[in-house]
């Protein structure tokens, strides 16, 4: 909802949508992931840009803009990270292969 207000009012959006993404990716490679801020993260790009593209003056552009790009990517990083997190937790370290136990150290 504050996103909605921020897009409606004075675009000021476009801060807290290139901030977060710094400090989820920042968390991703420091090693403090985990799956609060998946929870907090996702949802928020996810819901802000369906939030954002609800307001007629912003509309698809904000699935278009470059100034949306570093949130999409910092999603993608963190989808992928998770998955690389749960197939390392998931799987019995004796059924993997050694090739693939180095493919998956993060």
């Amino acid at each position: 909802m504050l996103c909605r207000v921020q897009v409606a009012s004075w675009g000021g959006y476009s801060f807290i949508i290139n901030l977060l993404p710094i400090h989820c990716l920042a968390c991703i490679f420091l090693g403090r992931m985990n799956s609060r801020l998946y929870v907090a993260y996702a949802p928020f790009i996810i819901l802000g840009t369906i939030e954002a593209a609800s307001i007629p003056v912003v509309g698809f552009n904000a699935v278009l803009m470059s100034e949306h790009f570093g949130s999409f990517l910092a999603f993608g990083v963190l989808h992928a990270a998770m998955g690389m997190q749960y197939i390392k937790v998931g799987i019995p370290l004796h059924c993997l292969s050694q090739s693939t136990i180095q493919l998956f150290i993060f």
